[in-house]
């Protein structure tokens, strides 16, 4: 999400300078800076100067960046903080926490990507979104209008029995992302799909793999005893070697 917002702003900048673009109008924001908290987990930020560090190296440059946003008081600058759970320093008075409080740059926009817990103490912002994922309608419609390469209204009946059988896989279908990759490996593993979270990526990463060979591939994708039973003369010695290591 936080990178959509990005390129969104990214986009009406570059089309029309002060345009607004996909109902977000982004007219007043000169400059973003996203930062993905989960790798700072142990660098905490103490000032501004440590957060414009990390898209800027050359030390006058931070320098003249860092006096520009304060002169403002933050006006026009966007701060988009991805991952807020994940990020937990010892001093709770540190610049990020400051930066979301408005004790400083009054004038900047905040933007904190985060699950709820994290954020419940920050119920005094302007806004707040949650991120539901899919109901069980939505569900269902989804799988309804998928794209099965083989016989698809008895594939997608299969799959509705399989997923009522095994609630647990069920339940990782909320998520949309996740509901793509269980269809799309229920789809080409011809309906014997993995019930752990883990293994979807792992089938999926092996499946690409196969894919991605110089030669066809036509054998059926089975998994067994966490291996593709895959034919070796459809894959060149390098993605065969590479799917015994990623096994």
């Amino acid at each position: 999400m936080v990178h959509k917002i990005s390129q969104d702003w990214r986009i009406s900048v570059t089309v029309e300078c002060g345009t607004e673009h996909n109902g977000l109008r982004w007219n007043h924001i000169k400059a973003i800076f996203l930062i993905h908290l989960r790798g700072f987990c142990g660098n905490p930020f103490i000032q501004l100067e440590d957060l414009v560090k990390c898209y800027f190296c050359n030390k006058e440059t931070v320098e003249i960046i860092c006096h520009y946003i304060s002169s403002k008081q933050g006006a026009g600058i966007c701060f988009i903080l991805d991952g807020l759970d994940e990020y937990q320093p010892s001093n709770k008075e540190i610049f990020i926490f400051k930066l979301i409080n408005k004790k400083i740059l009054d004038k900047c926009v905040v933007i904190v990507a985060s699950r709820p817990a994290a954020v419940a103490r920050y119920r005094s912002a302007n806004r707040h979104i949650e991120v539901l994922g899919f109901f069980k309608k939505q569900i269902s419609e989804y799988i309804g209008s998928y794209n099965f390469s083989a016989d698809p209204a008895h594939s997608k009946s299969m799959l509705k029995h399989y997923l009522k059988e095994r609630p647990n896989v069920y339940h990782m279908c909320y998520l949309p992302i996740q509901l793509a990759m269980i269809c799309f490996l229920f789809d080409k593993m011809k309906y014997n799909i993995p019930v752990i979270t883990s293994k979807h990526f792992n089938c999926l990463t092996k499946i690409q793999c196969a894919y991605e060979s110089q030669q066809p591939v036509t054998c059926k994708y089975l998994v067994k005893k966490n291996c593709l039973n895959i034919q070796e003369s459809f894959l060149s010695t390098r993605d065969w070697t590479a799917i015994h290591l990623m096994a």
